[in-house]
């Protein structure tokens, strides 16, 4: 590795690794984008969003492997994984709240529905703004530019990870009170669909806090250091939140109507 793509990286990346991630993502954003015109479920546009920054995030690294002292193609590699979840925590947050409105339990959350995708998008959004300016900050190529692009990138995902850490908190609460609420047929499956959220919401966070750590130990720190964290820590975690949305997608359960509550819940109700 010469002197100038050591500067960049600490590592020789490994193209079948890369090749097996670009291939799976890909594979996921093209199912995405298909479930995307059948269901008609706009606002999970924002997902597919998430989905092909993925892909064009391996790309980038697949560019860096014969080619590292390129900071074009770093910086795409590195920001667009990077920002991925954030599209996908969008479209979790406006999730919540459609579940909430679909299932008729707008007395069981803590938040109303309309307020939940406006509070916690707001967050995702400063979030999106800092790791950004952090990214293109880093992009510059001066030294003490990427290290502040660095620290800015790191309070985003701080305040990913303080608004999600609340989210999780949110649905544990709704999700906890809903569990007697029971429907008729098979519109009882929104609460598939609210477990599907709550273990993509955890493997997010999860994430969330790996990237966290790798940037305070900063640019020399060990988890920056060794690859296989960047697979198992977020890519894999990422893929599998990517799956469970393709096979419990929110098109197959939100459906105009409203589901039917049972007698006996609506009477413990009144």
């Amino acid at each position: 590795m010469s002197d100038a793509s050591s500067l960049l990286w600490h590592y020789s990346p490994s193209l079948a690794l890369c090749l097996i991630a670009l291939v799976l993502f890909a594979l996921s954003a093209l199912w995405h984008i298909s479930q995307l015109f059948k269901y008609r479920q706009k606002f999970f546009f924002i997902f597919v969003l998430g989905t092909l920054c993925q892909v064009v995030g391996y790309i980038g690294r697949l560019g860096c492997i014969h080619n590292l002292e390129n900071l074009t193609y770093y910086i795409v590699q590195s920001l667009a994984v990077l920002l991925a979840p954030i599209f996908y925590a969008a479209s979790i947050y406006s999730l919540l709240g459609k579940i909430v409105q679909y299932a008729g339990a707008e007395s069981l959350s803590p938040i109303r529905p309309t307020r939940i995708t406006f509070i916690f998008v707001i967050g995702d959004l400063l979030s999106f703004l800092m790791q950004s300016t952090g990214g293109g900050m880093m992009a510059s190529g001066d030294a003490s530019k990427m290290d502040l692009g660095t620290n800015i990138i790191l309070i985003g995902l701080i305040i990913q990870l303080v608004f999600f850490f609340f989210f999780i908190f949110l649905t544990c609460v709704f999700h906890v009170r809903t569990s007697d609420w029971q429907v008729k047929g098979h519109q009882g499956h929104w609460k598939l669909l609210l477990k599907i959220l709550e273990v993509s919401s955890a493997l997010i966070f999860i994430r969330s806090v790996y990237r966290v750590v790798e940037y305070a130990q900063g640019f020399y720190g060990y988890f920056i250091s060794h690859e296989v964290y960047l697979y198992v820590l977020d890519a894999l975690l990422m893929l599998i939140v990517q799956l469970l949305f393709s096979f419990v997608h929110p098109g197959t359960v939100l459906y105009t109507q409203k589901p039917r509550i049972t007698k006996d819940i609506e009477m413990s109700l009144i």
